[in-house]
Formats: C-alpha cells, sequence, structure tokens
C-alpha cells in the first residue's frame, strides 16, 4: 500500500521522475582534500606547539643544562 505521507524511496523516486530522486551529495574532491590537509596542518601545528611548551616547561624545572639529557629524559618513566 502506498501512503501519501511516506516519503519515497530512491528507486521509487527515480522511477516516478519527481525532482525528489538524488543520487547523493555532489562532492569535490579538490575542496575534500583542502579541508583534510588544513586539518592535518592544524593537528602538526598543535603537536608542535605542545612540544615546545613541554621543552619550556622541561627547561624552566631542570635548567639549560637538560638539553644535553633531553633524549634520556623522554625514555624515562619519571
Amino acid at each position: 500500500m502506498k501512503w501519501p505521507w511516506r516519503a519515497k524511496t530512491n528507486a521509487e523516486a527515480k522511477a516516478d521522475g519527481s525532482a525528489a530522486a538524488v543520487d547523493g551529495p555532489a562532492f569535490d574532491t579538490e575542496s575534500i582534500g583542502k579541508r583534510i590537509q588544513a586539518r592535518l596542518d592544524a593537528d602538526a601545528r598543535a603537536a608542535a606547539a605542545a612540544e615546545r611548551a613541554g621543552y619550556e616547561r622541561m627547561v624552566e624545572h631542570w635548567g639549560s643544562r637538560v638539553v644535553e639529557w633531553r633524549g634520556w629524559l623522554a625514555r624515562s618513566p619519571v
């Protein structure tokens, strides 16, 4: 039974020829690529800022001589 208030499926809309037939959103691959790259760049900037902040905290706590021990301190569990 066809109920008048029920939304048509894509197959019904295509068979009917109405304007409601939609194959899906039109994707612009270039803009999607730009958005993905923008997110990656933002994540890289955030990671670099976090690394700088961690280094500055380390220098504040341990002093400037920590630069020589930085590799070891990065592996240290404490």
